[in-house]
């Protein structure tokens, strides 16, 4: 899904079976992906991921070794832009919501 910084603009870019898919699968797709969207005149400027582990990783293989953020990697495209990635908050809240729902919270021993 591509969406804009600025703009209300959202588009879906593609659509791929992803449940035995790995990371360097994942890298490739995500380079192709943005490779394109730039060819066609879009900048990417962000990549959001869940915090799944094939998107952990993901954001491992994007990173190189000139890279001193863990938020921002050198662009695929432009050496000279930063490529920011992030992981979506939204999945992060629902995450910790439900680990709160699922368990009984003690604080010093007490409900």
């Amino acid at each position: 899904m591509v969406t804009g910084l600025t703009t209300k603009f959202s588009a879906l870019v593609g659509s791929w079976p992803v449940a035995k898919l790995n990371a360097r699968q994942l890298y490739f797709v995500t380079l192709h992906v943005i490779k394109t969207l730039e060819s066609i005149g879009f900048l990417v400027d962000r990549n959001v991921g869940d915090n799944a582990s094939v998107n952990v990783k993901l954001f491992q293989l994007l990173r190189r070794p000139c890279d001193e953020d863990d938020f921002k990697v050198t662009h695929p495209v432009d050496p000279k832009r930063p490529l920011f990635v992030s992981y979506d908050y939204t999945h992060i809240t629902k995450n910790a919501r439900k680990q709160l729902i699922d368990r009984s919270l003690k604080i010093n021993g007490q409900l």
